[in-house]
């Protein structure tokens, strides 16, 4: 997705028109309309007074998911599969890792 789509996409959950958006951002109405007539890329000021009125920082608009690491993407899934465990399921676990970091400390 490209920012422009990124920025409609923010304008439509904050149910703003470019004009909306223009007085809440304090940005000329002609700078929004050639961001989005004439694919004008906006600065990096004019970009951030408009994702700040959407509650945004630039480096949220900028994140992508997709660029994640293999590791922190596993990392998560493994954070996310240990949240549906039992206190009780979550015991031999722990035993299990410690004995594993107790053995490897002894090499």
């Amino acid at each position: 997705m490209d920012y422009l789509e990124k920025l409609k996409v923010l304008m439509k959950q904050h149910n703003l028109t470019e004009y909306k958006l223009a007085q809440k951002a304090d940005v000329a109405q002609s700078t929004i309309n050639s961001l989005f007539r004439k694919n004008n890329l906006p600065t990096i000021s004019t970009l951030e007074s408009l994702l700040t009125a959407m509650d945004m920082t630039l480096s949220e608009f900028f994140y992508d998911e997709s660029l994640m690491k293999k590791h922190e993407l596993e990392e998560q899934n493994l954070l996310k599969k240990w949240g549906l465990l039992t206190n009780e399921q979550k015991k031999p676990i722990l035993q299990l890792i410690d004995l594993l970091l107790n053995n490897g400390s002894k090499n």
